[in-house]
């Protein structure tokens, strides 16, 4: 699976919330989850950006480099998914309250960035060829993502769609929102994506440089 693609706002917020209150625990309780649940979210994030943020010590977390600074972006997250509960009619006063609900209503990433697409394109059609996706697919992506945020996003005309003011206002968010997830699992792509470049090659005869094996494995390398 591509990097990213299974990530989701419910998952980034139990995130936040594990590392604004340095406990699973207490972040579980915040969120009203259980804790199994929301480790076995931290794990996932973790592995989505193929680093360690964290580890266990008396009780609490003690945050690595990495988690330190995912830790300074935790406002600016914090807000974004604010602005998303404000357009579903929410209007949480308290962060904790935000990552709450957002843990509850989630929404995965990918269909942020393909409403965006959307609204570039300006046709759900041509947004899903551009996409590579079914338009059927994409539809119902984004009558789901109507339904979840209780408001009307996309105007749909004969000859395409145009979003209304609150659609608008939810591309801005979803931008800010995928942009940030992509600085933070982009590296962890490119990481993957030199492991699938790398090929090891071996024997288990004793080569020497001269021998007639070593220069065809010389010359593979080189060509590959």
């Amino acid at each position: 699976m591509e990097r990213g693609r299974g990530m989701d706002t419910g998952t980034l917020a139990t995130v936040l919330a594990v590392m604004r209150e340095s406990s699973v625990r207490a972040a579980a309780a915040l969120l009203g989850r259980p804790p199994s649940s929301v480790a076995d979210a931290f794990e996932r994030f973790e592995s989505e950006l193929a680093l360690k943020l964290a580890s266990r010590r008396d009780g609490g977390l003690s945050l690595t480099l990495a988690g330190e600074n995912l830790a300074r972006s935790i406002p600016a997250l914090t807000e974004v998914l604010a602005r998303i509960a404000k357009i579903a009619g929410e209007e949480p006063a308290e962060a904790s309250r935000v990552l709450a609900w957002t843990a509850k209503n989630t929404i995965p990433v990918a269909v942020l960035g393909n409403f965006n697409a959307v609204i570039r394109a300006g046709s759900i059609r041509r947004a899903a060829r551009e996409l590579g996706v079914g338009q059927p697919n994409l539809s119902r992506q984004m009558a789901e993502l109507e339904r979840a945020l209780r408001q009307k996003l996309l105007i749909r005309e004969m000859h395409g769609c145009e979003p209304t003011p609150e659609g608008l206002e939810f591309s801005e968010a979803a931008l800010a929102l995928t942009t940030k997830v992509a600085s933070l699992t982009g590296p962890a792509r490119k990481r993957f994506a030199r492991e699938l470049r790398t090929v090891k090659l071996g024997t288990i005869i004793p080569v020497g440089h001269e021998s007639r094996l070593a220069a065809r494995l010389a010359a593979l390398v080189a060509a590959w």
